[in-house]
């Protein structure tokens, strides 16, 4: 029996051959040809920061602006002075070229730890930890920009001054929804040297902020992480070291007022420190799906580190689809061999208005001495119920013998667009590091063998096209990721081009019409 696939992504690249072997198995299991319409890519790796200096830039958070795409703002901590500031970048072209600079105008010598969103006009705003030592006085503070991170306004004093208190760890999001809350800004941190989640809000762009409300019902918390359901509801998210557990709280009064703190997962440690002298964390990375046209709206996501099933430290998520009352059991997200011993760390995750899913990490499975690591991509199309292979993004290793000037800091960024992801990372290659982004480049697939060119499958939204070569019945077999057959059609299809409506929310299929097997994509 002859075994001929056709690849048809719509807005979505990361498809891929691997599906083949562990998905496809038995009766899908075949040779597969690739025709000249079918798109595939590859990421060009892109450094943001502009200096030359042997400094550090670590910490990135990326976003893209919602009404534009080709509009990328991302932020990160520099020491190209010899000291903390924070960087700020800017792109038109979708990360194939940055402009960067410094912040300027904060009243304390050290600039950390930053911070970034945007609302759903495109206006962003960056939340940073202004300090002149450990245990001074310091405070958070926040930049706007209303051109796409061009120039920017403030800073805006958010937090403090604050004397006998640290504030650490700040992040920032926004509520994008249509709430009665649309627009307001949220604030989480931890108060040292108490230990506790805070939160302020502004209702005014930035201008002025709320006083601080305190989250946590326990002392011992860090690495608070906030977002916004479609409800406009705020979550904060953190690491209790009680426990030790991923815990959450939320507002259902635009961040005035919040409740009893519920377990979310436990957690074997909230931190550790990793070959190389990198220290990571079980942080929470929480992500709300607020999209009505998302097949899978209202969802709650919470990817996070944490011991694997072998031994070694994984990355996994665990979800919500009640607004997080309950959540499920965690998902393995890395699909390298369980128990090699090797390290995944540094998560981050963002979906889309198409539904799609997408988390990035560190990972050293290409290194058996567990030294050096890459940036590796995964995407899920089901809702979070299963991932496309992990893919390498960085075409050059991290190696922690490049470090210099410390560690590589304790987060990374990403954000997407139409399914597209937008990786940003902490990078060695030249010997230092920098800030590095993941440019997508699609390019088609010269063809090689056509063998199906008289019946040529096309896929469209809810449709999916038939060319045929003569009048016909056929029977259309339907089956889902994971090999389960959801339909049997027979259908006429007369000589040329016909249109089938097929009802089906979006993720990967395979389609048998008679001997031949086809795999779709669809994005509703």
């Amino acid at each position: 029996m002859k075994l001929i696939g056709i690849f048809l992504i719509l807005k979505s690249p990361f498809i891929y051959e691997a599906y083949e072997d562990s998905v496809l198995k038995g009766d899908f299991k075949g040779a597969l040809f690739g025709y000249e319409d079918t798109l595939t890519g590859e990421f060009l790796n892109i450094k943001v920061n502009s200096d030359t200096t042997s400094y550090l830039q670590n910490e990135e958070q990326i976003v893209v602006n919602p009404l534009n795409p080709d509009n990328l703002v991302a932020v990160w901590r520099d020491f190209r002075l010899g000291y903390r500031r924070v960087g700020i970048g800017y792109s038109f072209d979708r990360g194939s070229t940055w402009v960067d600079t410094l912040f300027e105008g904060t009243n304390y010598y050290r600039d950390s730890d930053p911070g970034l969103t945007c609302d759903k006009y495109g206006n962003f705003y960056a939340v940073i930890l202004n300090y002149e030592d450990i245990g001074d006085s310091n405070a958070l503070c926040v930049f706007r920009s209303f051109n796409g991170g061009v120039s920017w306004e403030g800073p805006f004093i958010a937090v403090g001054p604050s004397y006998s208190n640290f504030e650490d760890k700040e992040l920032i999001t926004c509520d994008k929804t249509d709430s009665p809350y649309s627009g307001n800004l949220y604030i989480s941190w931890t108060r040292f040297w108490e230990q506790n989640v805070y939160l302020v809000r502004s209702t005014d762009q930035a201008l002025t902020w709320s006083q601080p409300v305190k989250i946590s019902d326990l002392s011992g918390t860090q690495w608070s992480v906030p977002c916004v359901d479609k409800d406009g509801n705020v979550h904060v998210f953190w690491v209790d070291y009680n426990y030790p557990a991923i815990l959450r709280d939320v507002s259902y009064d635009g961040g005035l007022t919040f409740g009893q703190d519920n377990l979310v997962q436990y957690v074997d440690q909230p931190n550790r420190t990793l070959n190389g002298n990198i220290l990571t964390f079980s942080y929470p990375v929480p992500v709300c799906d607020i999209y009505p046209d998302s097949p899978f709206y209202g969802t709650i996501y919470v990817i996070y580190m944490d011991t694997g099933p072998g031994g070694d430290p994984d990355i996994f998520l665990t979800k919500s689809v009640d607004g997080g009352n309950t959540w499920s059991q965690r998902i393995r997200v890395n699909d390298d061999s369980i128990g090699n011993g090797l390290d995944q760390f540094h998560p981050w995750a963002c979906v889309d208005s198409t539904g799609t899913l997408t988390v990035i990490f560190c990972d050293r499975r290409l290194y058996s001495d567990n030294w050096k690591f890459d940036l590796f991509l995964t995407q899920s199309f089901d809702g979070g119920q299963s991932f496309t292979p992990n893919i390498r993004v960085t075409t050059v290793s991290i190696d922690p013998n490049d470090f210099r000037a410390g560690v590589i800091g304790e987060y990374i960024g990403l954000d997407s667009f139409d399914g597209i992801p937008f990786p940003l990372w902490t990078d060695t290659r030249n010997g230092n590091q920098d800030a590095y982004f993941g440019y997508y480049v699609e390019t088609k697939i010269a063809e090689k063998q056509n063998k199906l060119r008289k019946r040529k499958l096309l896929f469209s939204k809810n449709y999916l096209y038939v060319y045929a070569d003569k009048t016909q019945n056929i029977n259309l077999d339907v089956f889902d990721i994971s090999g389960r057959k959801l339909t049997v059609k027979n259908i006429f299809l007369k000589k040329g081009k016909n249109k089938i409506c097929l009802d089906l929310k979006s993720s990967v299929y395979f389609v048998k019409i008679k001997e031949n097997r086809f795999k779709i994509w669809r994005v509703k």
